[in-house]
């Protein structure tokens, strides 16, 4: 039986794609590449605590791209499990591209970008060194009726175990 051939890589289109693993698209190089960019687009955004007590925190998101806020992060804390949510400003273009990488056909947005952030400037506070994070995100794409509880749109979840 003939052993299945790996495809190139989307980017370079010159070495075999190995990266990630579940479906491979990148070269090492090119997945290096696009880890490094990605980090630094979750760099991009800076979250300041505005509010902490000991079961909840609401961080005001800022982006370098902005001179004003382009979100809010509220943490709510549970015995025995954790919850963020994100409730997003309409006035930024989540579904821009984070970074700039010729030849990628995927590319993260901003919106997968800030979650990134979340996870390494808000999870840590809540997370003991010896426990690893039980987390639910959930991204408002639309916009939140506080009069009946709904989201216009349905949101995006991301679950994290």
């Amino acid at each position: 039986m003939a052993k299945k051939e790996k495809p190139l890589c989307v980017i370079c289109n010159k070495r075999r794609a190995a990266f990630p693993k579940s479906d491979p698209a990148y070269c090492a190089d090119d997945w290096q590449l696009k880890l490094e960019r990605l980090f630094e687009a979750t760099l991009d955004f800076n979250l300041v605590r505005l509010f902490r007590s000991d079961s909840a925190e609401v961080y005001m998101v800022l982006h370098r791209a902005n001179t004003e806020p382009v979100g809010r992060v509220v943490v709510l804390a549970r015995p025995g499990e954790r919850l963020v949510i994100r409730l997003l400003e309409e006035n930024f273009d989540w579904a821009a591209p984070a970074y700039q990488l010729e030849g990628d056909p995927r590319v993260e947005t901003r919106s997968q970008a800030m979650v990134s952030a979340i996870f390494s400037q808000v999870l840590d506070s809540w997370t003991a060194p010896d426990e690893g994070p039980d987390v639910e995100i959930w991204t408002f794409t639309g916009r939140f009726e506080a009069e009946t509880g709904l989201v216009s749109e349905r949101p995006e979840v991301w679950v994290w175990r």
